[in-house]
């Protein structure tokens, strides 16, 4: 019976030894091991037992994979946030956290710079957009002008906008736009 409890102790310390030395290498990984891959390469179901008998390495070990976890994570995120920032025509904010999934304040607390860009690029964007637009229709108003006058009807408001009628100029926009059409061709 003395045999049983001799061999027990040695196999025990064996085997603490060996789970020591493998959690230490493990802890030498580059990049850092999952640490449920860890324990099941030593035997283990879970992280629970490990956890609990060799505590103060296997929480260097999560730490440590958590840590560089977490920066790989930041890491793809500033790179998706860069292609991001290179799309045209530049997406909104809510279309861009929706697509990372993310939430806003996510976005606002890790990556600010790149928050606030994304914002001011598709503000900008709307804003060439509506400049171009409002080009667009005044080009489009004088044409219109142009084309009743040689038909030798009076480019009036109503019979202009009875062929003009979408515009994003305000109506006083739309009346300063045909005056001066009508006087441009006045002075031809």
């Amino acid at each position: 019976m003395s045999s049983f409890n001799e061999k027990r102790p040695k196999s025990y310390l064996e085997r603490r030894k060996t789970v020591e030395n493998e959690l230490n290498r493990s802890l030498q990984c580059d990049p850092p091991e999952e640490p449920l891959a860890i324990a099941r390469r030593l035997g283990y179901r879970s992280t629970h037992q490990i956890a609990i008998t060799y505590s103060q390495p296997f929480k260097k070990l999560r730490e440590r994979y958590e840590a560089h976890t977490r920066a790989r994570f930041l890491s793809e995120m500033r790179a998706q946030l860069a292609v991001v920032l290179s799309q045209l025509p530049p997406p909104t904010l809510k279309d861009t956290t929706k697509e990372l999934g993310v939430s806003d304040g996510w976005l606002r607390q890790h990556f600010p710079d790149e928050r606030r860009a994304i914002a001011a690029r598709y503000l900008s964007h709307r804003e060439e957009q509506a400049a171009m637009n409002r080009a667009s229709d005044r080009d489009r108003l004088e044409a219109i002008v142009r084309e009743l006058y040689s038909n030798g009807t009076f480019p009036s408001m109503n019979a202009v906008m009875d062929v003009f009628t979408a515009s994003v100029l305000k109506r006083t926009e739309v009346w300063a736009t045909i005056k001066e059409a009508r006087e441009g061709i006045a002075c031809e």
